[in-house]
């Protein structure tokens, strides 16, 4: 058993194979054991695949588990935290994640195969602005592109730990 274990959920269209770099690094520096977390977003609606991601943590043999989301990832560990909470120990990384709506699903979207391409995780999460809540402390970080940003500040309803290890 690891003393950490990093469950990675990616992004849409992706499998977790891209994050192969911060996997190397995690495991080779850290000591964590990686876990990424495979769904298919085009098919499944976010309750179900929130449901799943907490069915396959419970698994996770490990006294901390830290979540890394990419994009929609990222989307789904919030969802899985506001449905389930999450009381073992560990943070919670956004990389790039929409949390409030985005402005490229929403042109997408106008069209009938964007619409299929996005599937309804992606059309329900990121057409329209929503709040998000979760019952347990959770130390999280949110990531968009070359900065690192507080998004309580920004009113989408995540809170970040000022302290940060990483």
């Amino acid at each position: 058993m690891a003393d950490a274990t990093v469950v990675f959920v990616h992004g849409l269209w992706l499998s977790g194979h891209e994050a192969f770099l911060l996997r190397k690094r995690l495991e080779s520096e850290r000591g964590y054991q990686w876990w990424a977390f495979p769904y298919h977003s085009q098919v499944h609606a976010m309750d179900a695949i929130a449901d799943s991601l907490a069915e396959s943590i419970a698994a996770v043999d490990s006294p901390v588990v830290h979540l890394i989301g990419h994009s929609l990832g990222g989307l789904v560990i919030l969802r899985f935290m506001e449905r389930h909470g999450y009381k073992v120990p560990g943070r919670a990384v956004f990389l790039g994640t929409p949390s409030l709506q985005s402005v490229a699903a929403h042109t997408v979207a106008r069209f009938g195969f964007g619409r299929a391409l996005l599937g309804p995780a992606a059309l329900e999460q990121l057409l329209h602005a929503r709040t998000r809540h979760w019952e347990y402390e959770r130390e999280t970080r949110h990531h968009r592109g070359q900065q690192s940003s507080r998004p309580g500040a920004h009113g989408d309803g995540i809170q970040r730990a000022e302290r940060w290890g990483w």
